[in-house]
């Protein structure tokens, strides 16, 4: 039986599963499809990951187009995801290279740099 779980798993039919289910459920509530409204993203995680020699930008790229049939499949008529990043992040270079990969994401989309802090703010 575990042979079976183990294949399923890695061949990714029990996410596919699950998100059908849910999906199914929801709609039999009367729910309309949950979206991701935000999403937040610091620099400093990317010097904890193998890949810290990736720059803030190339990293948060990659995550985009690793996952970018989300945001394809994601409907225009409802709010944009706000990404919320902080100054490491350059979001005009951002949108340029997302654009290149995925034309209308910007439509679904928007980056908000998050205000930067005093030292006194730090400190507290």
């Amino acid at each position: 039986m575990y042979w079976y779980y183990k294949q399923w798993r890695e061949a990714g039919f029990l996410d596919t599963i699950s998100d059908q289910l849910h999906a199914q459920i929801r709609e039999q509530a009367k729910k309309k499809l949950k979206w991701i409204t935000l999403i937040i993203v610091d620099s400093q995680a990317t010097k904890n990951t193998c890949n810290a020699s990736v720059s803030d930008d190339q990293g948060l790229i990659e995550m985009f187009e690793a996952n970018i049939d989300y945001f394809k499949s994601k409907p225009v008529n409802i709010p944009k995801i706000t990404v919320m990043v902080d100054h490491g992040y350059n979001p005009e270079y951002l949108t340029k290279e997302l654009e290149k990969i995925y034309s209308q994401i910007m439509t679904k989309i928007r980056f908000k740099v998050a205000p930067k802090m005093s030292k006194h703010e730090k400190k507290s």
